[in-house]
């Protein structure tokens, strides 16, 4: 199996092409793990070669990525877009919105009237973000969100609510505020991958 250092590896997949050090194809079997404690040196320095850490290139759907863990350790970043329909929020795919590692069918409203969803893979988080899309703005609603290791929590609110207020989007008086067909919450979250889970 070869190495890449993180530059290599990065510019591959830039270039759209996964180095088959690490590439799994879609139902393939994970590529040999090298041997514990192997390494491979580079100009940049040592970097462990990849081993079975490496996750599959797993999908939820079509346009929906699972979190993909390189084997090297680094930020990952993960995300998408929550349109809120008719029938509720729901994770907005396709040819020019897709998502990487959020499972669709985690998008929810919890209990207490918040948006919830649930990543695909734990990881320490760096920073996660929850930005209302420029129609949800215009309705003068804010967001802020917790978590980010595997689950992550949206509050939203609009200008002029009492502190400590919140939509709750179980109601449906409060979920009509948020509904529409162009009505998007972007979520990010970038996390830290240590090398092994």
């Amino acid at each position: 199996m070869r190495a890449l250092s993180r530059a290599g590896f990065l510019a591959a997949v830039v270039a759209g092409a996964v180095p088959a050090a690490v590439a799994v194809p879609l139902g393939g079997a994970a590529p040999a793990a090298a041997a514990p404690g192997a390494v491979s040196v580079h100009a940049a320095g040592t970097v462990p070669a990849p081993a079975a850490e490496v996750s599959p290139l797993r999908r939820h759907g079509t346009y929906a990525h699972g979190t993909f863990l390189s084997g090297v350790p680094g930020p990952v970043f993960r995300g998408g877009v929550v349109r809120f329909t008719d029938a509720g929020p729901q994770l907005h795919v396709n040819s020019s919105h897709q998502s990487v590692g959020v499972i669709p069918s985690s998008v929810r409203v919890n209990e207490q009237g918040h948006l919830e969803l649930r990543l695909d893979t734990s990881l320490p988080v760096i920073s996660c973000s929850a930005d209302p899309d420029e129609t949800l703005v215009q309705r003068d609603i804010s967001a802020g969100i917790s978590g980010g290791g595997a689950l992550c929590i949206v509050k939203m609110r609009i200008a002029g609510m009492p502190l400590n207020k919140h939509l709750n989007l179980a109601k449906a008086g409060d979920y009509a505020k948020v509904k529409g067909p162009t009505s998007n919450m972007w979520i990010s979250i970038q996390s830290y991958y240590g090398g092994a889970l």
